[in-house]
């Protein structure tokens, strides 16, 4: 189970072309699919500025960011988007 929560060791960050926060992205996704905490969920999503949250991920085709931890880090931000944050 721990291999499963993103760690916030920012890596990804580098590969993302976007510049996203993929780190509170990640925790965005811990609290809405893994603890069913839809109101942490969004107090987190609420705190990424426009320009580095979920929206420009939804200008990107294909996720090309790679995770240390090889947590499926395009998956889970499909998941975010189909919650409709932005």
């Amino acid at each position: 189970m721990a291999q499963s929560f993103c760690t916030g060791c920012e890596q990804c960050l580098k590969s993302c072309p976007k510049r996203v926060d993929i780190p509170k992205l990640m925790r965005t996704y811990m609290y809405a699919f893994q603890y069913q905490n839809m109101q942490h969920a969004t107090a987190v999503e609420k705190t990424i500025p426009v320009e580095s949250g979920l929206a420009q991920c939804r200008q990107c085709d294909i996720c090309v960011v790679n995770c240390k931890r090889l947590l499926n880090v395009a998956n889970r931000i499909e998941a975010l988007k189909e919650l409709n944050f932005c």
